[in-house]
Order: structure tokens, then C-alpha cells, then sequence
């Protein structure tokens, strides 16, 4: 293949480059960090993808592993008026790639956070065997962002949206195909011969088509439960009703989502069914919009629960309960919930328009 790297500015190292006949491959190249996407990788993804509009564009990994473990941000090490930029060039990759009619994820290994939102961004997305996906913010102190507000609503079965927004569950390979999170099912051993045939006939459907397999119901985690899921997370209209459902189903699977839910990050909690509510009916440039409000509130303007968080979990490394604020579900008022969805500090974002 052909390398580029060289001639654009601003292409980080830790993305791989690669054009041919009218295929862009795209691969995070991080493996240290299991792919984390940091503020160097959006740039430089942004650069490759103005540069080559109307192609096939491909994201995968260098590794079969993982696709990518999510955004690496440390609130602590950056500068407030750096947060800004940062999440206005992931909102504005995220609008590029959805923009685009010919994009292809391949989600092997681990896909979480920022990277569940990347592939969930292109029209098309393989699961594998090995593929792992989740979206765990509420654990973070944030919420599902980045146009995953926008993706869990507009699912066919809205109720597993909804409970994949708020609990973060993990899905394997055969789960993100019946779930439709995945368009097409694939063995990791076919993915290489995947890419280089796309390459070489320039048709993305049709060879997708071709190796594309079925997995059976019987290997979903996530789906095995999806009748339950169905009952209690079936128009659910607040908080309130949804804890009042767990709590009336009296079954294995209640509880423990029921306990999962209690470790959350409260504000988080109902701040993602708010979004999960307003992006059902809006396009998905606004949700990116509104997401980008959104995190200016929770990483910047109100960050205790996402500092907290991230010190707990990843500096201290400490196993227990994250202290909160407010510290409980039924602690949390409409005002702090408002002011999140609100942002009234700003800085607020408006995405431009895009065109061939």
C-alpha cells in the first residue's frame, strides 16, 4: 500500500495510514493503551478523513485485541482551556465519519467509551468472536457521549438502548449482531482477507455481504436476557419508575442490575436518561451538539464526580465504592440535572453543515 503519513500534518504515530485504489485504512496503533484515543489521534484522524472524503474509509486496530479501551483524558493533567478543544475535535471527527456514506469499523477485541462511539459512527461495523463492547461512563461520573446517546436511542429494540445506556453492560460479538449494533459478523481469521478484498474491487457491501456469517442466539451474554431487559426497561419515563420495576421483578437478573445501577454514578444515571430521551427525536448532529454541553458541564464546569472517578479508579487504584455527589439516586435533584443538559456557562458548540 501506498503510505501517506508524511505528506498531511499533524498525523500522530499512534494512527497507521494506508490508501489504495479508493480505500482509506485507518488503525489505532496504540497497544500499550489498549488504543486509547487521545487528543493527537482525533487531530490526526480528523486531517486523514478531510483529506480523503467520498473514499471507503476503514478503522481498525494493529492489534486483534482491541479496537480501542476509549478517550485517554485525564482532567488533572490538562488544562481547562485545552478541555474545549479537545472534545470539539472528537464532536467534529464524530460528525465527519457519520457524514460519510462508505465507513467500515472493525470491532475486535475491546471497543469501550470513545471507541464504542467512533464505531458506532460508521455506517457499517463488524463484530468478531473477540469483540467486547461497553459503554461504562456512568461509572466514570459521566454519561454515554459522543453520539451514543443518539445510537442506543434510534436502536430497533429501544428498551436494550435504554439499558445499555444506563448500566454499561458488556456485549460480546453474537450480542452486537442480533442487537444490530454490528451490521455484519465475521471471523477474526477473515478480517485481513476482508480488508485487502474490499481494497482490490472497491466494493465495500458487496464483499461484506460475502464473508459476513450468522453467530447463533445461543452465544449472546447480554441477549440471553433480553425479555427481562424488555419489561423493565420498556418506556421507562423516569428514574424513579425504572428503580420501582426493579425492585417488583423479584428475579436474578433484577437484583443484580438493581445493584449495579446503586453503584453508579447518580447524576449520571439520570442525566443519561435525559439524553437517552432527547436524542430519539433529534438528528444526530444535534445529539453531538447537545453531548458536547454535556461534557463541557461534566469534565469542566462540575467535575468532582469525573476527578473523583478517575483518581479512584486509575490513579489510586482503589477497588471501592467511589464517593459521589450526591452520593445516592434519590439525592439528586432537577436543578443539578438541568444545569448538566443545559450548560449554561458554555462554551457551546455548533457544527457545521457538511458537503461533498
Amino acid at each position: 500500500m501506498e503510505r501517506l503519513s508524511l505528506l498531511y500534518r499533524h498525523i500522530s504515530p499512534l494512527v497507521s495510514f494506508e490508501r489504495e485504489n479508493q480505500s482509506v485504512v485507518i488503525k489505532l496503533n496504540r497497544p500499550r493503551s489498549q488504543n486509547a484515543i487521545n487528543y493527537d489521534m482525533f487531530i490526526s484522524m480528523t486531517n486523514i478523513l478531510s483529506e480523503n472524503s467520498g473514499k471507503i474509509i476503514i478503522f481498525g486496530s494493529t492489534s486483534e485485541n482491541f479496537f480501542s479501551a476509549g478517550e485517554d483524558f485525564n482532567p488533572s493533567s490538562e488544562s481547562r482551556l485545552r478541555i474545549p478543544e479537545i472534545y470539539r475535535t472528537e464532536i467534529m471527527m464524530m460528525h465527519i465519519i457519520n457524514h460519510e456514506k462508505l465507513t467500515l469499523s472493525i470491532m475486535q477485541g475491546i471497543t469501550s467509551g470513545a471507541g464504542c462511539a467512533l464505531a458506532t459512527a460508521c455506517k457499517f461495523r463488524i463484530s468478531t468472536e473477540s469483540t467486547s463492547f461497553s459503554t461504562t461512563e456512568n461509572s466514570l461520573g459521566l454519561v454515554p457521549d459522543s453520539g451514543m446517546g443518539y445510537f442506543y436511542s434510534h436502536m430497533p429494540n429501544k428498551a436494550l438502548g435504554l439499558y445499555l445506556m444506563l448500566t454499561g453492560d458488556n456485549l460480546n460479538g453474537p450480542d452486537c449482531y442480533w442487537a444490530k449494533i454490528s451490521t455484519h459478523y465475521i471471523s477474526n481469521m477473515m478480517i485481513k482477507q476482508v480488508i485487502q478484498e474490499i481494497i482490490l474491487k472497491n466494493d465495500l457491501e458487496g464483499c461484506l455481504k460475502k464473508y459476513s456469517m450468522v453467530p447463533e442466539k445461543s452465544q449472546c451474554k447480554v441477549l440471553k436476557n433480553v425479555e427481562e431487559i424488555n419489561e423493565i426497561f420498556g418506556l421507562v419515563e423516569n428514574i424513579e419508575e425504572l428503580l420501582q420495576r426493579l425492585k417488583n421483578v423479584k428475579s436474578e437478573f433484577g437484583s443484580m442490575v438493581l445493584n449495579r445501577i446503586r453503584k453508579l454514578c447518580p447524576l449520571s444515571v439520570y442525566v443519561s436518561l435525559r439524553v437517552f430521551k432527547f436524542c430519539a427525536s433529534r438528528e444526530y448532529k444535534v445529539c453531538l451538539e447537545k453531548d458536547f454541553g454535556i461534557m463541557m458541564q461534566m469534565v469542566m464546569r462540575r467535575s468532582y464526580n469525573y476527578s473523583t472517578a478517575i483518581k479512584e479508579k486509575f490513579i489510586d487504584k482503589n477497588a471501592g465504592r467511589v464517593l459521589w455527589y450526591p452520593s445516592t439516586l434519590e439525592e439528586v435533584t432537577q436543578e443539578m440535572i438541568e444545569t448538566i443538559l443545559k450548560n449554561p456557562e458554555g462554551p457551546h458548540l455548533t457544527l457545521p453543515s457538511l458537503s461533498y
